[in-house]
């Protein structure tokens, strides 16, 4: 059956501060209003349309959060929920896509550890992003099993649902396999 309901959106915590430094973290607290609003607005608006409501994209990534800073992270998905499930309370939050390269290192791990001190029970799924060309050997069952081993580690993380936003397998057209170019694969 058909839904009018959008299954997952994607909001950025990252910004300009003036001088063109980007940051994923609202420093002060008018940044964190400012940020929450414009949150707020966008609940608003599509108000009962989404199911997943994700904040930011890889945040094991270190181009994208700094690992010293997931306790920030975790207090900002926090805000994040609260502020979402205002006028949408069966939105579903995610945790940012999770690198599958990364589930069985340090920045998983810390991530996790600062999650289940700071927004337990204020998450409902995490995102893996699986991409063939990056990781070293595993199925994407490989790396969801070893996720769920992990989250089982942390008390109020244990359930989590586990949702694929990412999945590719190519960057670039690899020797000897013919591949449609975006327009064919449009067509």
């Amino acid at each position: 059956a058909y839904s009018s309901r959008t299954l997952m959106i994607t909001i950025s915590s990252t910004y300009l501060r003036p001088g063109g430094v980007e940051t994923p973290i609202p420093g002060t607290p008018k940044e964190l209003d400012t940020f929450l609003a414009f949150v707020s607005r966008i609940a608003l608006h599509h108000a009962n349309q989404i199911e997943y409501w994700q904040l930011d994209n890889e945040v094991t990534a270190p181009k994208n959060w700094p690992s010293d800073r997931y306790a920030d992270y975790a207090r900002l998905l926090a805000a994040f929920h609260d502020t979402v499930r205002k006028t949408n309370p069966e939105a579903k939050i995610v945790v940012a896509g999770v690198l599958a390269g990364d589930i069985n290192g340090r920045r998983a791990e810390d991530l996790l550890q600062a999650l289940a001190q700071g927004a337990a029970g204020k998450v409902h799924a995490i995102d893996i992003h699986y991409h063939r060309s990056w990781v070293k050997a595993g199925s994407i069952a490989d790396y969801i099993a070893a996720l769920r081993k992990l989250l089982g580690a942390y008390r109020g993380l244990e359930k989590l649902e586990i949702v694929v936003a990412e999945n590719s397998t190519w960057f670039e057209k690899p020797a000897g396999r013919h591949l449609q170019t975006e327009s064919q694969q449009a067509a």
